[in-house]
C-alpha cells in the first residue's frame, strides 16, 4: 500500500511517524536518523519495524489514558499550531503530516525559546525534520489568522493554549503557560518565508 503513495502523501504520513520518536521514544528517532534512506525507499525490514514501534507507542499511551485525561495529550505533538494552520487555511493547503510538521518545528523555537529544550537536542530534531521538508507558508496568510484558528482549538484548557513541547529528544512537557505574545515572534518567522531558517537553532 504505501508503495502506491504519492511521495507527498508519504512525507506528510513520515512527519507523524517522525513524530513518536521526538514525543517519547529516542531509540526509534535514533533508527530513523540512521535508517532514513532506507526508510525512504520502503526497505521492508526497516519499514516494519518502524510501524510496529509506533503501533505499540501509540497502543502504550491509549492504553494508560484511555480517557484522554493526561498522557495522551503527548500525542499532540506539533497539532496546536499545526491545526491552526490548516483551518486557517480551509484545509486546502497542508496535507494534514505538513500542518503537523510546521507546528513540530515551531514547538521546537518554542521550548528553545523557554529554556525548556537544550540545543543539543534541538538540532537533532530539527534536522531530522528537515529530511521529511517544510512546506513555506501561503503567501498572504497573516499571523493573527492562525492566531484566531488557535482560540478555537478544542484542546484549550479554558482560556489557556496548551502546548506540547520537546524537553530532549524523546521527551515532551504539556505547557499551559505560554501566551499568544510568545508565539508570535516564532509563528510570524515561519510565515515571512523563513522556512528554511527555521531548520536550524539559531
Amino acid at each position: 500500500m504505501l508503495r502506491t503513495l504519492p511521495s507527498r502523501e508519504f512525507f506528510s504520513g513520515a512527519a507523524e511517524v517522525v513524530k513518536y520518536g521526538a514525543i517519547m521514544s529516542e531509540p526509534l528517532f535514533r533508527l530513523l536518523e540512521e535508517k532514513w534512506e532506507a526508510f525512504c525507499s520502503l526497505e521492508s525490514t526497516v519499514l516494519a519495524g518502524v510501524i510496529a514501534g509506533c503501533c505499540r507507542l501509540k497502543a502504550r499511551v491509549v492504553a494508560e489514558d484511555e480517557r484522554e485525561e493526561g498522557l495522551r495529550a503527548i500525542l499532540n505533538f506539533g497539532h496546536t499550531i499545526g491545526h491552526a494552520l490548516e483551518a486557517a487555511t480551509a484545509y486546502r493547503y497542508y496535507l494534514h503530516g505538513e500542518a503537523v510538521l510546521a507546528g513540530m518545528v515551531l514547538a521546537v523555537h518554542l521550548a528553545l525559546g523557554q529554556g525548556l529544550l537544550g540545543q543539543k537536542d534541538g538540532a537533532r530534531l530539527l534536522s531530522l525534520f528537515a529530511c521529511i521538508g517544510l512546506k513555506a507558508a501561503p503567501p498572504g496568510l497573516a499571523a493573527q489568522e492562525v492566531l484566531a484558528a488557535m482560540r478555537q482549538d478544542k484542546k484549550r484548557m479554558g482560556e489557556k493554549l496548551v502546548f506540547v513541547l520537546p524537553a530532549a529528544v524523546g521527551q515532551v512537557r504539556i505547557c499551559d503557560h505560554l501566551k499568544e505574545e510568545d508565539i508570535l515572534p516564532v509563528l510570524e518567522r515561519y510565515l515571512k518565508d523563513a522556512a528554511g531558517s527555521l531548520l536550524s537553532c539559531q
